[in-house]
């Protein structure tokens, strides 16, 4: 094949490709077009939306999608012409048609599985645009929504905001429950579903960095989650990894690895505490070892953890891959290059293949592992410009995902002074 041929060959694919993104598009709009035309604004087109747009996703090939879609569009508009049925308005609609629109779309973010880490791009587009329903949705009158109502409505906003954590989105988690914020009012402080709500805000700001907020957000969550659940439950366990790590944060490390190393010892003997739960304080707790300097009992611990994960929720797990770069990370922090290359090396590989070039988690292995090969080879002066210039991709895209402010574009930029200031000695 010869060059020519070659781009030739790659401008087609490209092409191909974005013409398929095109008709998707067009196909979503006109679904979107016709359900307005047929229900206007009105729980019942709430429902009908979601259902023909999992209908949509059912069709083979996108010109069948388009197709789908043309039809509906044509329903839509003879529906118009013949004159629409009365629809009633969010206002005055039953409580019964409501309750089918929140569950609907409850279900549709359901089917993400609370994780979006390893969506492909087209899915993650769909969660988001599922996520703007859903901030649609709060921002309906408070009246409207019956207590049963509300509370699925807010545990629904629950899961979201926690996978947009997850996913280092938190700018999105924090509009959702700033969205909510008036129906957690109406709810009250002290309605569960509030409560999980309060946890994966204070979670969200905790994630931004603001230690100093999210502590204080932490402090009165605790104080109302034990008045409701008690000391013993897995809502104020998980209400106090969060309060604990948040003292990590704010540099109190003694006294976060004395709570860590407590709450772990606590949750062995508690029922109903969540595999998941106990490995991530176990994660946490091995992290700040590592910050005590703690090199030995920190790698010890993390290896228990990769492998408790890797049995129970698999190799490839995020969580998994999560606590792998932790591990390398932590030998980069006390200055062990080549431990640190012995564990990232391999896992940038794995991260690439299942979070994509340039998500968040891999941006930060590919990081590190360039820390860890200027640690390796500190007389070398190919590899600090190596590093260097990794540093430098991983912070364009930092900034332009989460912007400068972010704990994550921070911590680039610090590295990235500390090579190039030794790079200008040497």
């Amino acid at each position: 094949m010869t060059m020519q041929s070659f781009v030739t060959a790659v401008v087609i694919a490209l092409i191909a490709a974005e013409c398929c993104g095109l008709l998707q598009r067009a196909a979503r709009g006109l679904i979107r077009w016709a359900v307005r035309l047929s229900h206007g604004r009105t729980p019942r087109a709430e429902i009908r939306l979601l259902e023909q747009y999992q209908n949509l996703d059912d069709c083979s090939g996108e010109i069948g999608k388009l197709l789908f879609a043309l039809r509906w569009a044509v329903r839509g508009v003879v529906q118009q012409a013949i004159g629409p049925p009365v629809e009633t308005c969010w206002e005055s609609a039953e409580a019964g048609q409501i309750f089918s629109a929140v569950a609907a779309l409850r279900t549709g973010l359901q089917s993400f599985g609370g994780d979006i880490r390893t969506h492909p791009p087209a899915r993650r587009k769909e969660f988001d645009r599922q996520a703007a329903r859903l901030r649609a949705l709060l921002g309906k009158p408070c009246a409207v929504f019956d207590d049963e109502t509300a509370d699925v409505l807010l545990a629904t906003t629950t899961t979201t905001c926690q996978a947009y954590v997850d996913d280092r989105n938190e700018r999105a988690a924090l509009d959702l429950v700033k969205a909510a914020l008036p129906l957690m009012g109406r709810m009250g402080r002290g309605n569960r579903a509030v409560l999980g709500l309060r946890r994966a805000h204070a979670s969200a700001v905790l994630a931004t960095g603001d230690h100093r907020r999210a502590e204080a957000l932490l402090r009165e969550l605790m104080r109302d989650e034990l008045k409701v659940f008690g000391p013993h439950d897995p809502q104020t366990i998980k209400t106090a990894q969060l309060r604990y790590w948040a003292w990590h944060s704010a540099e109190r490390f003694d006294k976060a690895e004395a709570g860590l190393n407590s709450l772990h010892t606590r949750m062995a003997g508690m029922p109903g505490v969540e595999t998941t739960d106990r490995q991530h304080v176990q994660c946490k707790h091995a992290w700040t070892l590592g910050t005590l300097h703690r090199v030995r009992e920190s790698a010890a611990l993390y290896d228990h953890v990769i492998s408790d994960r890797a049995g129970t929720q698999g190799a490839d797990h995020p969580d998994t891959l999560d606590a792998r770069h932790s591990k390398g990370k932590m030998f980069v922090h006390n200055g062990d290059g080549q431990a640190a290359r012995t564990v990232l090396l391999p896992l940038v590989a794995d991260m690439r293949r299942v979070f994509g070039a340039r998500h968040p988690y891999t941006l930060e292995t590919r990081k590190y592992l360039a820390l860890a090969s200027a640690l390796s080879y500190p007389l070398i002066r190919h590899e600090h410009r190596a590093a260097v210039r990794e540093l430098r991709r991983v912070l364009r895209f930092q900034r332009h995902r989460h912007g400068p402010g972010h704990p994550l574009t921070h911590d680039t930029r610090m590295w990235l002074a500390m090579l190039t200031e030794h790079a200008e000695k040497s």
